[in-house]
């Protein structure tokens, strides 16, 4: 039920969008926008139901809460990131939606690099203690 609702209130907007784009384009503009942050907001109500779920792994296979935690930031970045860079580009500016797409990259590297620190201490811990 959710995915239909989703569709229909982006099927909506994007005819109103189109409709007023033709008498006044920024105002098509900002109900894309507008649109995309009401939709992103509605996603992120629905993703506490995953949080929980995932703890719940978490505790039962012995995970690093550190390792879930990187791994949801990640996502999160990504949505982000995804999200303002198609918004520059549904407003033209290519340039500026790549540069974001660039530090999204960057920022999910820092992001990874404790995890990535923990994998290489383990590859030299099972390699012969080189360290």
């Amino acid at each position: 039920m959710s995915a239909l609702k989703i569709a229909g209130f982006a099927i909506a907007a994007s005819a109103a969008a189109l409709t007023v784009r033709s008498y006044k384009p920024e105002l098509g503009m900002q109900i894309g926008v507008a649109t995309g942050l009401m939709l992103l907001l509605y996603a992120l109500g629905e993703v506490g139901g995953v949080f929980a779920e995932l703890s719940e792994y978490v505790e039962g296979f012995g995970i690093p809460a550190e390792y879930i935690a990187a791994m949801l930031k990640v996502t999160g970045i990504v949505y982000l990131v995804q999200f303002a860079a198609e918004t520059c580009r549904d407003s033209g500016e290519g340039a500026i939606a790549a540069k974001t797409e660039l530090a999204g990259r960057v920022m999910i590297l820092v992001v990874c690099l404790p995890v990535i620190k923990t994998v290489f201490e383990l590859i030299s811990t099972v390699a012969g203690g080189v360290q």
